[in-house]
This record gives structure tokens, sequence and C-alpha cells, in this order.
């Protein structure tokens, strides 16, 4: 916030806010290795958000952290915007592990459990209960098939391949009324298996889909 009211927003991104705020060390502080920026920001705009529908629903300006930035911003309440309108049903497919490595297998599995709980505590309701427990590798029509089944209007699929010192996150949004890809995205990081890299990946992906949505 100080650096808003000092007019210096070009100064508020990951790189110097991992140097300010959490103390990195500029000579190997490298934000692609490094997720705390990210992560840290995913959790405040969760906190803010909660805190602005409980004990802060009455109050006359509230402070966001929008998508795409990190720079605060301070609105009167009646000027929020909606950022999501449920007029969308999202169903989330299992996560593909593209190895066979049995630590990124379990990697994938965690962050499939980690996006779910991301996305349903950001869109809630409108995140659908399935049962697609016989859905890997099946074709993209037999994905729309059960998305209508299940009253999903959209649905996620995404991989997990790990080359070298760099894992990809790849993932898809289809439109499951006619079997066509609405969106998609990878996110590259260096090779980790840690926790905060699957809630690093799972809050960039609600991010993203966030985005979209707004803007559908």
């Amino acid at each position: 916030m100080d650096k808003r009211l000092a007019g210096a927003i070009r100064d508020t991104n990951e790189y110097t806010i991992g140097i300010e705020v959490f103390d990195r060390d500029p000579s190997t502080y490298n934000t692609g290795e490094d997720p705390i920026v990210r992560v840290q920001i995913g959790r405040l705009r969760e906190r803010l958000k909660d805190y602005y529908s409980t004990l802060g629903s009455a109050a006359e300006l509230t402070i966001s952290i929008p998508i795409g930035s990190y720079m605060p911003m301070v609105r009167k309440s009646d000027e929020n915007p909606i950022m999501f309108k449920p007029q969308y049903l999202l169903a989330i497919l299992p996560i593909h592990c593209l190895t066979t490595n049995a630590e990124c297998v379990s990697f994938t599995q965690g962050l499939s459990e980690e996006l779910t709980h991301q996305l349903f505590k950001e869109f809630g309701k409108t995140i659908v209960s399935h049962t697609f427990s016989n859905m890997n590798r099946v074709s993209r029509s037999d994905a729309t098939i059960q998305g209508e089944h299940a009253g999903a209007s959209h649905l996620l699929e995404g991989s997990i391949r790990v080359e070298g010192g760099f894992t990809r996150a790849s993932f898809r949004l289809l439109d499951a009324t006619v079997g066509c890809i609405a969106w998609a995205e990878n996110f590259d990081r260096h090779v980790s298996f840690a926790i905060s890299l699957q809630e690093d990946i799972a809050l960039s992906v609600c991010e993203a889909l966030k985005r979209y949505f707004s803007l559908g």
C-alpha cells in the first residue's frame, strides 16, 4: 500500500516483493524456483475475500489485489466489480501424470486434491460434484458426454510432465456443450515435488480461470 501511495507502482512486482518482504538474497533469488510471493499473495486474496464476506461486509472501503497484479486496490464497497458470475458449472477431471516416476505420480495426485480445494474456495457451488473415476485417457467426446451427465458446462483437464530440470503443468478448459477447447495454458516451473509447488500451480490455474470467466 505504501508503494501505491508513493506512486511506485512499477516497483511492486514479484521479484521486488520477494527481496523486500521475504528477505530473499538478490544474488540467488529466482521467482521461477521460489514461488513464495505467488503463494502468499494467493493466500492474502483469499483472506481479504473471507474478511469482506463476513466481518468486513459493512465496510465502506475495500482492499483487493487484482488478478495479474501485486498492487492493492482500494474501492468503495459499491464499486467492487463482480469477478465471476455463477453461470458456469465446472467439473474437474483427474490430472494425468505423463511420467512413471513414483514421486511425480504422487505429486500429481496431490495437485488434483489441491486444485479441487482451491477452485471450490474460489467458485463454490459452481464446481460440479463428479465421479470421473474412469476418466484416464478418455477421448474428448467421451469427456463431453460424462460432463453433460454431471450437469457441467465446462470441464477442466490437465497433465504433468517432467523433462530435465523443469516441470510443465498443462491445463485445458473444454466447453462441454460442443467439445471444443475454450482455454489452455502451460505453467512451467523448476522441478520440485513440494506441497508449495502444488499450491502455486493450483492458485495460478484459479487466477487464470477467474480472468477467463470474468471476460466470458
